[in-house]
This record gives C-alpha cells, sequence and structure tokens, in this order.
C-alpha cells in the first residue's frame, strides 16, 4: 500500500492540492467494486503521506475516500500530529451524513486498531475517544456500530473499569446501544470479569455439572474432539456456557483458549448439550502430541477438566 501511494508521487502533479484533486476525481470515475476495500488504500495512504502541512485539503479528502477505501490508517498521523485539532474534526465527520464518514471517525481513533500506527496517548487516556462515542452510541447502521463495539473493546483491555462504567450508563438508551455495550464488553465477558457477567444477566450459575465426559480419551491429530455435558437448572435464568481447551505447548506447558459454546435462555430442568472441536494442522497453531485438557465455564464458574492425549 505505502509502495504503490509513493510510486504515485512520481507520476502526480508536484504540487499537492492538484495531486489530491486529480486523485478524488479519479476515484469518483472508477467503478466503486474496483477501486474499493485494500485495493483502494493507496489514496488516503498518499494523503498520509504527503499532506500532513496542508490539512485543508488533506482531510476533505480522506472524507471522499473512506466510502470507496476506509481511510482509518490515514487518519492516525493527523491524530499524532495534532491529537485536540484532529478529534475535533472526527467529531465532525461522526454527525456526517454519509455511514462511511462515521464509522471512519470511530475506526480512526480505535486505540488498538490492527496493523495500523499505534496512538499510546488514547490507550492511556480514552476520554477524548469516549467523548467521540457518546456520539455514535446510537447510530442506525450496522456497520458504524460494529466500529463502536470494537473501538469501546479496545478501551477495555487497557481501561476494563472504564468499559464497566460506560456500559452502565449508555445500557439502555437504545437497542443499537445494547448490541454495541455487549459486542464491546466481549473480551471482559471472555475473561469471566464479575461485573460484566452480573451487568448483562450473567448472575446465576449451575452448582454443579452432573456428567462432563469426552467421547474418546485419545486422539488423532485431523479428527474432532467430541465431548457433552449435563446440568441441572433450579430457575429459568440466562446462561453462557463456554468450554476452554487447554492446548499443551512445545515446553510442556499448556496454553488456554475459550470458545463460546451457547448463550441463551435455560428452562428449569436438566439440560444436554454436545459439542465437537477439531484438531487440524492450521497456521495458527501448531499441535503437539500428549495431555490435553478441556473443561466447561458457566457464567464464569469453571469445573473440573477432563484430560485427552493427542497423537501425532
Amino acid at each position: 500500500m505505502i509502495h504503490i501511494a509513493q510510486t504515485l508521487k512520481q507520476y502526480l502533479p508536484e504540487d499537492y492540492p492538484s495531486a489530491v484533486s486529480l486523485l478524488v476525481t479519479t476515484i469518483e470515475q472508477l467503478p466503486q467494486d474496483k477501486h474499493s476495500g485494500f485495493l483502494g488504500m493507496y489514496f488516503p495512504e498518499f494523503v498520509a503521506l504527503y499532506g500532513l502541512d496542508d490539512w485543508k485539503t488533506s482531510l476533505p479528502a480522506l472524507a471522499r475516500f473512506t466510502p470507496f477505501a476506509s481511510s482509518e490508517f490515514a487518519v492516525r498521523p493527523f491524530i499524532l500530529a495534532d491529537p485536540k485539532r484532529m478529534m475535533n474534526q472526527m467529531k465532525k465527520w461522526a454527525k456526517d451524513r454519509n455511514h462511511h464518514v462515521r464509522r471512519l471517525a470511530s475506526e480512526g481513533c480505535r486505540p488498538r486498531l490492527p496493523w495500523a500506527v499505534s496512538l499510546p496517548l488514547f490507550k492511556e487516556d480514552p476520554k477524548p475517544v469516549l467523548e467521540l462515542l457518546e456520539l455514535l452510541k446510537s447510530d442506525p447502521e450496522k456497520y458504524v456500530q460494529n466500529s463502536v463495539a470494537n473501538n469501546l473493546n479496545d478501551i477495555s483491555k487497557d481501561h476494563p473499569e472504564v468499559a464497566i462504567r460506560i456500559a452502565k450508563n449508555w445500557q439502555g438508551t437504545s437497542n443499537a446501544t445494547d448490541w454495541i455495550l455487549k459486542h464491546g464488553c466481549r473480551t471482559l465477558l471472555k475473561q469471566s470479569h464479575p461485573q460484566a457477567l452480573k451487568l448483562f444477566g450473567f448472575g446465576r450459575s449451575v452448582e454443579q455439572l452432573q456428567k462432563f465426559e469426552i467421547q474418546t480419551t485419545r486422539l488423532k491429530l485431523g479428527s474432532e474432539l467430541k465431548f457433552s455435558v449435563l446440568f441441572h437448572v433450579k430457575q429459568k435464568c440466562t446462561l453462557r456456557v463456554e468450554y476452554l481447551i487447554d492446548y499443551l505447548k512445545k515446553n510442556g506447558t499448556h496454553s488456554s483458549k475459550v470458545f463460546q459454546w451457547t448463550e441463551r435462555e435455560f428452562s428449569k430442568g436438566e439440560h444436554t448439550l454436545i459439542g465437537k472441536q477439531l484438531f487440524a494442522p492450521m497456521t495458527t497453531r501448531k499441535h503437539y502430541p500428549g495431555k490435553h485438557r478441556i473443561r466447561v465455564r458457566i457464567n464464569g464458574q469453571e469445573f473440573e477438566p477432563a484430560e485427552f492425549e493427542l497423537q501425532i
């Protein structure tokens, strides 16, 4: 992306406003599916590389490019150069009629945006970001809602207490806001944060598992681990049921990964859940032979694990 933007510089007019004007004209004349998504991100990247000294030209261009290819990476050098000025601009974008521009306001200031230039100032103090998210907390577009939730989730990783406070303050504002909060607190829920569990209605649990079993204690690489659980619910409640696999590492220790099994309302009485997990070669995880474990967690409460051996 950077290479293409740098190469464009060699062929565009030397005058920066003229070069940007040509890019704007070009992208508006091309079919959107030809220069959208990652393929078109060299347009805003050109602005990020060469436009920091000309905000008057650069900022409208970033807003114009973002419906074709998100300017979420390109705004970050401007934030770092002048946080107050840029966040004021992004607050204006948060009120824009175009949902792509509103989404840019949220996505561009995410403290932990993947692949992007880091914003350590917002990791340390997310207050400016929260002021912006306040403007978008009830946005009707799912595209924007998802970005707001991801931003809140970023904040929760550095300031869980702030995310909980925001969730308490915003909860019940609208259906859109409630969805944003639930998705934005997903890391806290995955970590079984007590206040997050209680806030989203996962306060009750089951006293014990009546049965938890795996189909086989020896598993070959490439096959599925099949398992089931039986438990009793005293009264109707909402349960978040997860299973955790403790993968054996090369050094003999284990690394845990949480998988959501189900999340729904359970009636009074006995319930059985059946699950399976594929153990196959993958680029993101190397499997090692030996003893692995699987355990169940219900509304934050973990139960005794079952052990199985992976054969490679």
